[in-house]
């Protein structure tokens, strides 16, 4: 696996972008150690590959889509409830700002920067 991204709550949500699956990994809160193994939640099947993950105040987990401009958001079932679109086609992380952590602010590459090639 290649964890791509991490998004923390009770529980540890990561995306690995080479295998497309969001994943969650049970934590013991008092050490912050994983109890469990993880375990797929959501497989990405569509257009680019589950990139940076982010837990918002509401327990959804919000991942950036590298190579497919938009953000996903999850349910802690793992349903995809909402699809946003940004203007970076290949964003890979975003974080949670302001006193309400309701805007989001997300990273992308420079875009000379060509990831995977020699």
């Amino acid at each position: 696996m290649l964890g791509s991204g991490s998004g923390w709550s009770r529980t540890h949500y990561f995306a690995d972008t080479r295998a497309n699956v969001l994943c969650p990994v049970p934590l013991d809160l008092a050490i912050g150690h994983p109890t469990g193994a993880p375990k797929t939640l959501h497989a990405q099947g569509g257009p680019g590959g589950l990139d940076g993950a982010v837990v918002d105040p509401e327990g959804r987990t919000w991942c950036t889509i590298w190579g497919g401009a938009c953000l996903h958001v999850y349910s802690s079932e793992g349903e995809l409830l909402r699809r946003v679109a940004v203007p970076a086609r290949q964003p890979s992380c975003l974080v949670f700002v302001g006193a309400d952590f309701r805007r989001a602010l997300v990273t992308r590459p420079e875009p000379r920067v060509r990831l995977g090639a020699d």
